[in-house]
């Protein structure tokens, strides 16, 4: 009888054992829920965003690794005048288990960042292709007489020139002659449009 007595204690214990365990695990899991890791995952991301002085970020897919584990995939991107950073950020949000409850912690595992430079056409750049079609409009060396930045893309000039008159007078054998001109750098490349032209 007292066999049969330990065996059965033994048996209600192991039972009883695994209940728990069974337990705590669902505890865990329900901790963490796909909407808990993602909500920690973008508490996340801000954070990186905002110690990297970055200016948004954005989390993407959650894929759960274990009942404890769910790693999240995240964009945080910034610019400045010159250049646009982005950066590709991975966060692992777990399931922490303390004796009494279980808390969520969630943390960048890895992250990579690219800058790419904004485009921007300079002044020079600006006026060496202003000057050449001025040059090539006019068939004759022109004088730039104004260039002004309208972006970080595009310059608006003018130029001009003195040729033969088309009606010379006894007073004036030369005419003065004046076009705008507009430089836009688009993929690298600088073009020029003519957009007025006139002679006095």
């Amino acid at each position: 009888m007292v066999r049969v007595a330990a065996m059965k204690r033994l048996v209600f214990g192991s039972a009883l054992v695994v209940a728990l365990l069974i337990a705590v695990s669902s505890a865990v899991a329900s901790a963490l829920t796909p909407e808990t890791a993602r909500r920690e995952a973008k508490l996340a991301a801000i954070e990186f965003s905002i110690r990297h002085q970055l200016d948004e970020s954005n989390v993407g897919r959650c894929r759960r690794t274990s009942a404890k584990a769910i790693n999240c995939a995240a964009i945080a991107k910034g610019e400045t005048s010159a250049a646009i950073k982005t950066c590709e950020i991975n966060v692992m949000v777990r399931a922490v288990e303390h004796q009494f409850y279980t808390d969520v912690s969630a943390a960048i595992t890895r992250h990579s960042c690219t800058t790419v430079a904004k485009e921007r056409l300079t002044s020079s750049a600006a006026a060496k292709a202003i000057q050449a079609k001025a040059d090539s409009f006019a068939g004759a060396k022109t004088e730039l007489s104004s260039l002004t930045r309208l972006d970080d893309l595009t310059y608006l000039a003018s130029a001009r020139w003195i040729r033969p008159s088309a009606h010379p007078s006894e007073f004036s054998t030369t005419e003065s002659c004046s076009v705008s001109l507009t430089a836009r750098l688009a993929a690298g490349q600088v073009s020029v449009e003519t957009e007025g032209f006139a002679c006095f």
